[in-house]
């Protein structure tokens, strides 16, 4: 990929080590990314719209004012990043079959964003509004929920998460047993 110009719209990229580039004030649109690594990478005030990241590293980006509108990251690494920093005007992001870790979402507008069937480890979710989001089959070992708004949420099959309810807007939260019972975890009582 030619990294001199400003502007990719539905370019098909496989198999480049993006490792330390920089991708600052670039626009990606209808972009496929497949099997690049793009550890480092600088994605700083880049603009990415309906694009798809499959099988790429994304670990430690840096995300200052970076621009993610109807973007999907299928099977990918992502740790250590600071979603928390994007641009948060018109976030449209979906995660499937993902590993993540150590991934910060405070503060952020996450209304309907996916995390289906993703291990997503000690991530944090801080005055996160995730109203009907789906965390169906994700492993949340290690995720902080605080103030978040976990409306409508689907946790059907999700596994090891501990989420505080008296922390946490819950209403219509749909959970499956018996992972519901750690939901009782933090007031501290004991079920037989």
């Amino acid at each position: 990929m030619d990294m001199s110009r400003s502007t990719y719209h539905d370019e098909n990229v496989a198999d480049v080590n993006f490792a330390d580039a920089r991708f600052t004030y670039k626009e990606f649109s209808g972009c496929c990314f497949d099997d690049c690594d793009f550890t480092a990478a600088d994605f700083s005030t880049a603009r990415f719209s309906e694009c798809v990241f499959h099988n790429c590293n994304l670990s430690n980006i840096k995300t200052e004012d970076t621009s993610f509108q109807d973007v999907t990251f299928k099977e990918c690494k992502l740790a250590g990043i600071s979603f928390a920093a994007i641009n948060s005007f018109m976030i449209e992001l979906s995660f499937e079959e993902c590993k993540m870790l150590a991934c910060d979402f405070t503060d952020l507008n996450l209304k309907s964003t996916a995390f289906r069937s993703s291990a997503v480890h000690e991530c944090d979710f801080v005055n996160t509004n995730l109203s009907g989001a789906s965390f169906a089959k994700a492993d949340l070992q290690g995720t902080n929920f605080r103030n978040a708004i976990l409306e409508n949420c689907i946790f059907i099959g999700a596994t090891r998460y501990h989420i505080d309810p008296t922390q946490n807007r819950m209403k219509r939260a749909k959970f499956s047993s018996p992972e519901a019972l750690s939901l009782l975890s933090s007031f501290q009582i004991e079920i037989d």
